[in-house]
């Protein structure tokens, strides 16, 4: 064990001295030239375990979203298609009516809209190729827009039906002439494979966001001798879930990563960062990515700690 000398060093000395041999965290009280020392646990530290800590900034730069106390890559509208006004109803119906829809790409789901005039309030995805339901029955609003989260695969066809959960209801037909429509994410057909659509008057894939970035801040410490240890834990399911640490020297103005720009380890030590002083702030920039939409990477939680 290191020898503490009991005069001729700073008190700044002697905490360093202690920390180095015994751990930070600790109180002292000297006035006599003799050391003592009082055990206060860890050193303080900021965290984000459930990410909706109140001083904690979560900021979804792009693609990303808390669900179930964890970041994750999220979902995006994409392409798809709006069409024009109605031409007409049908009284007294019972059938599902709607259109045809073939993804480009595997989907998370769809957007879609119904018509402002229809008495439809149930919509229902049907697989085509696979003669079955891939949601059978959900409710929305009448004349309303709406999400369906599914797994829709590229190169398949599906119906998007719609009616008012088994009674009869007026329908809408669309304006003809609409159909077929091309677009990246998603293709669009009409009722049956005619030029128009029934009930629905607005359609749009739900794509996979396969990387995205979120960045964590906390207010500056109100006394920061200097700064300790940047940690985090994750779950990359076979993919990324890169860290990197960026310090302000302007008050949160701008920020710059250190480590020459490079992903950080677990426990990276901020005190022996030649770029970090403790009148900096530090915050961390977490970058997600996935090669498959199947894996799903996530940031599970991220601690900042400083040395008074």
């Amino acid at each position: 064990m290191s020898r503490m000398p009991k005069t001729g060093n700073s008190a700044e000395d002697i905490e360093d001295i202690i920390g180095a041999t015994l751990g930070y965290g600790l109180e002292y009280n000297d006035p006599d030239g003799i050391i003592t020392m009082t055990r206060e646990g860890p050193n303080p530290y900021d965290k984000a375990q459930t990410f909706a800590e109140s001083d904690l900034t979560v900021s979804l730069v792009s693609n990303t979203q808390v669900t179930n106390q964890s970041v994750e890559l999220g979902t995006t509208q994409g392409t798809g298609s709006g069409w024009g006004v109605d031409t007409g109803n049908q009284t007294d119906r019972s059938a599902r009516q709607g259109m045809r829809f073939n993804p480009n790409k595997d989907l998370a789901g769809i957007h879609a809209s119904l018509s402002g005039s229809t008495e439809a309030d149930t919509v229902y995805i049907y697989d085509r190729d696979a003669s079955e339901y891939v949601v059978n029955g959900m409710s929305v609003t009448q004349g309303g827009e709406f999400d369906i989260y599914a797994d829709l695969t590229a190169g398949t066809s599906y119906n998007l039906l719609a009616d008012a959960g088994g009674a009869t209801y007026n329908d809408v037909v669309g304006d003809g002439g609409v159909f077929p429509r091309s677009t990246t994410d998603i293709d669009l057909d009409g009722y049956g494979g005619a030029d128009y659509a029934i009930n629905f008057d607005s359609l749009n894939a739900i794509t996979y966001d396969m990387a995205g970035q979120v960045n964590l801040e906390w207010p500056y410490p109100t006394d920061v001798y200097e700064w300790d240890v940047a940690t985090f834990t994750t779950s990359p399911d076979g993919e990324s879930v890169d860290v990197y640490i960026a310090y302000s020297t302007d008050g949160g103005s701008s920020w710059n990563r250190t480590n020459s720009g490079n992903p950080v380890i677990r426990n990276y030590s901020l005190a022996n960062d030649p770029n970090i002083s403790a009148g900096d702030d530090v915050r961390m920039e977490v970058e997600l990515s996935r090669a498959d939409k199947a894996n799903n990477p996530t940031l599970d939680s991220a601690y900042r700690s400083w040395r008074l």
